[in-house]
């Protein structure tokens, strides 16, 4: 014990009692864990459209509806969901613009948005 070297401060090491070398802890890097969004067109008529949703959650459906119901080409926008199966959309448009296009400008907005969010966190975390 007597012949050990002082451990200089500053050190990222520390020996315990067994001479167990133990380290700082160090946050782990954040891993980005994507989930991609499945849908599938389940319905068309003219300017009508169903699209379910797999697995996804209220909280994006709500985020999404309110994203859609802002666009000029959408006339209606509503899901349901049961715990029976996967939420399904009803999208109703005025036949200005395609689904798909509404449905990617919609993505765009909410990655958008996203991005917003986490910007102003960083500056509160800061």
């Amino acid at each position: 014990m007597l012949d050990e070297k002082p451990i200089e401060s500053g050190s990222d090491e520390l020996k315990d009692e067994e001479d167990v070398l133990l380290e700082e802890e160090v946050e782990p890097e954040q891993i980005k864990d994507y989930k991609h969004l499945k849908a599938r067109l389940i319905e068309q008529k003219k300017n009508s459209y169903r699209i379910e949703f797999i697995d996804a959650s209220h909280g994006f459906l709500n985020f999404l509806t309110n994203i859609l119901l802002k666009e000029k080409a959408v006339e209606y926008a509503a899901y349901k969901k049961t715990s029976l199966g996967n939420p399904i959309m009803t999208l109703i448009t005025d036949g200005s613009v395609s689904v798909k296009k509404i449905l990617q400008t919609a993505g765009k907005k909410i990655n958008d948005e996203l991005n917003a969010i986490q910007d102003a966190f960083k500056t509160v975390i800061k």
